[in-house]
């Protein structure tokens, strides 16, 4: 559950090399615009993470391109592996009046949500997104069975936000490959 007034923006995934980077899945694309930091650009001053006292600023030192929906972030006094691995898996936020969404999200932000489909109904919740060189695709369990659904405008009916839900109209028979 997204906290009230800010907007998830990304999450880290996992520790990068040794010196403390992380890399991190974007829901949103920043302006590139280099900064005087030679290791990348640094876009926010800081990223907010959820926590049971409330919202923790985590102040960046740069990001750098790894790739366009995962790239790496240099934290301020994370300066190791084991300091990083601490941050794993949490969900990145920033204030909802410093976020401006793009039209061009990236479907990583999906993950989480239930696809469901016009004829066979909830399919299963979104495991990963997978980028190939088609098309973005959807990880899911269904039946016990691993099955990549297509991010397609022609299957795709509806992305609700709120109630966490992808509509599809898959083509008949596309699931019966996988089972």
């Amino acid at each position: 559950m997204t906290p009230e007034g800010y907007t998830r923006v990304g999450r880290i995934l996992r520790t990068f090399g040794v010196k403390g980077e992380l890399k991190v899945e974007m829901n949103i694309d920043f302006d590139s615009t280099p900064t005087d930091n030679e290791e990348g650009f640094t876009p926010v001053e800081a990223f907010f993470v959820a926590r049971p006292e409330g919202m923790l600023p985590i102040f960046v030192e740069y990001i750098r391109a790894w790739s366009s929906a995962t790239p790496i972030l240099k934290l301020e006094e994370v300066n190791s592996k084991e300091e990083g691995k601490a941050w794993q898996g949490a969900d990145l936020y920033l204030p909802e009046d410093e976020v401006e969404l793009t039209a061009d999200l990236s479907f990583t932000r999906l993950i989480g949500f239930t696809i469901q489909d016009l004829r066979l109904g909830t399919l299963g919740v979104i495991e990963a997104i997978y980028d190939l060189p088609q098309q973005e695709v959807a990880r899911i369990d269904y039946e016990g069975n691993e099955v990549l659904v297509p991010l397609h405008d022609d299957f795709l009916l509806e992305i609700d936000e709120t109630g966490k839900i992808v509509s599809v109209d898959l083509p008949e028979g596309l699931l019966d490959v996988y089972l």
